[in-house]
């Protein structure tokens, strides 16, 4: 996963809260099994504040894959196990920073969470 414009695993706010990004973007590649993705998955970018609170920030929609749907050439194969690579970017505009907190992206499906990296939002000016 990548946040675009950010180039280590922290963005770091010059200032005091609050701030405002004009544009987050996450963009992240999934290669996925032979097994494809089940309907009803998706994408969700998280805010984690210090206390643990989570809020579920935007979320995404993932289609179905079925790997038999996919046209033969198409298939990333090491090893001889087939993989589908799957691309999808999610956008916050604006991006309102209250405070300092981690992003994390999750892929949900089914009732399976997977993490898919993480950002620490961080603020210069903050007296923590």
């Amino acid at each position: 996963m990548t946040f675009v414009g950010v180039y280590s695993g922290a963005l770091i706010a010059n200032g005091q809260a609050p701030l405002t990004v004009p544009i987050l973007c996450a963009n992240i590649n999934l290669l996925l099994g032979e097994e494809g993705i089940a309907a009803g998955s998706r994408l969700e970018l998280r805010k984690i504040k210090a206390d643990g609170t989570m809020t579920v920030l935007t979320t995404a929609e993932v289609p179905e894959i079925d790997p038999a749907d996919i046209p033969e050439g198409r298939l990333i194969t090491p090893d001889s196990v087939p993989n589908i690579l799957m691309n999808a970017t999610l956008r916050i505009s604006p991006f309102n920073i209250q405070e300092e907190h981690v992003l994390r992206a999750v892929l949900i499906i089914g009732d399976d969470e997977h993490r898919l990296g993480s950002l620490n939002v961080q603020l210069s000016g903050s007296e923590s």
